[in-house]
């Protein structure tokens, strides 16, 4: 019975772990540069086209817990144009659902982003983009399926018991609000350039069950790069990183996605893509997906090899994301770099 019960007491720390991980967490994808306003929201009306619709899925630990499932949704626009003035402004909302564990740890977010792009040169090639990003977020859990060391008997888990642990509320609203600056650079029309920097959470909204002022949201520091280089009518590379740093969590990933343009003409534009990030001590991520016109469709699978391995089975995550671009001018005969004026 000592076992039962030493074994009973060992789930109940992985289970605290991973909750506690979750509370202090933010949303996240691998795919982060399919999700473009949750990446950054200066992203918001920079593409090519007049309208950018994406949806992003997420399943990760499945092997270890009750799996984190994370939905994204987002759609973006370009709102004013002004050529003569080579400016710009984009809107968008992304809207975000997480679920977590056994209790159900829920996040949903409604952001609003808010962009103003302006070219930086009369070649139109070199552009920046500042933008600012108010939302509206809710927490919750259910505290019926937690257990507490209060049920345990001294020999077995006994549900029946008293939980004997009181929370203020079990769900919360809050206001957030973000910002970030992006930026894009055509050298020439096979290679390109494109970085950006944003600031999540900068008003620190509380986060309590508790009623304590002193727990808060971390602000989030978030660094993206890429290069687009095309060696050939047929094949591009474009490598690149991401880092987020929030309180003590720190996230960097670096790697590379291949693509293979099978036709550059726009009435049939079509291209296969491939590739490989590792995410610094925790895994390496596997990418494969296909552009057809407008549709861009892309999975992603991360191989865990951080300390939790044993438990995971090198199992991580699977990822898929989708992105429609109305009135896309894509094409790879780029007699103009840039895809806005």
């Amino acid at each position: 019975m000592k076992k039962k019960g030493m074994k009973i007491l060992m789930l109940l720390m992985v289970e605290f772990i991973f909750i506690s991980r979750l509370f202090c967490q933010d949303i996240h994808f691998s795919q982060f540069y399919n999700s473009p306003l949750n990446l950054n929201p200066a992203k918001a009306g920079y593409f090519m086209g007049s309208h950018r619709f994406t949806l992003n899925y997420k399943n990760q630990w499945q092997s270890v817990t009750t799996p984190y499932r994370t939905f994204s949704a987002s759609f973006d626009m370009p709102v004013i144009q002004r050529s003569h003035q080579q400016d710009m402004f984009g809107a968008g909302v992304v809207i975000n659902t997480d679920k977590a564990g056994d209790a159900a740890y829920s996040t949903t977010q409604i952001n609003f982003a808010f962009s103003y792009i302006k070219a930086l040169n009369r070649l139109n090639n070199h552009y920046i983009s500042i933008a600012l990003q108010p939302g509206i977020s809710q927490k919750s859990f259910n505290q019926s399926a937690l257990n507490f060391d209060s049920q345990y008997d001294g020999k077995t888990l006994d549900p029946s018991l008293p939980q004997d642990e009181t929370f203020s509320k079990t769900n919360f609203i809050f206001f957030d609000i973000s910002a970030g600056v992006y930026w894009n650079y055509q050298h020439t029309s096979n290679l390109g350039f494109d970085a950006g920097v944003a600031l999540f959470h900068i008003n620190k909204p509380e986060q309590t069950f508790y009623n304590d002022p002193n727990t808060i949201l971390n602000r989030k520091l978030l660094v993206f790069a890429n290069t687009i280089f095309q060696a050939s009518d047929k094949y591009e590379l474009i490598p690149g990183f991401f880092y987020a740093r929030q309180d003590n969590f720190n996230e960097f990933l670096l790697g590379s996605t291949f693509r293979y343009i099978k036709s550059p003409n726009p009435i049939n534009y079509s291209t296969f893509n491939f590739g490989m990030f590792f995410r610094v001590k925790d895994a390496a991520i596997l990418v494969a997906g296909f552009d057809y016109l407008q549709y861009n469709f892309a999975v992603s699978y991360d191989i865990n090899y951080s300390d939790l391995k044993p438990a995971s089975r090198n199992l991580g995550g699977l990822e898929l994301s989708f992105k429609y671009i109305l009135d896309s001018k894509r094409s790879y005969v780029r007699k103009v770099p840039c895809p806005i004026f």
